[in-house]
């Protein structure tokens, strides 16, 4: 089974956004960055009402970074598992 497509929309000097792209990484999870101060980036973030960074979709769908990152703690051994119970496709 493939991972879900994970797209980060990102601010520049956004230190969760460092974090979500950092626990990412270690968790070995492809995802698709975009930064929010690109026309692609605010395109997509209009699109889905994403006013924070970052800004997560998971299969398309608008995710909150406390359904991933639950009571802040950015843990990439439980981020793969976590991905999977929130990804709608």
């Amino acid at each position: 089974m493939n991972p879900p497509e994970v797209v980060l929309l990102t601010a520049p000097g956004c230190g969760r956004s460092e974090r979500v792209r950092r626990a990412f990484r270690r968790a070995g999870l492809p995802f698709r960055e975009l930064p929010l101060d690109e026309p692609e980036g605010a395109r997509i973030a209009a699109e889905h009402r994403i006013l924070a960074s970052p800004g997560i979709l998971v299969c398309g769908r608008p995710v909150g970074v406390f359904e991933l990152f639950p009571e802040c703690r950015f843990d990439p051994a439980r981020l793969a598992t976590r991905l999977k119970e929130v990804a709608p496709c």
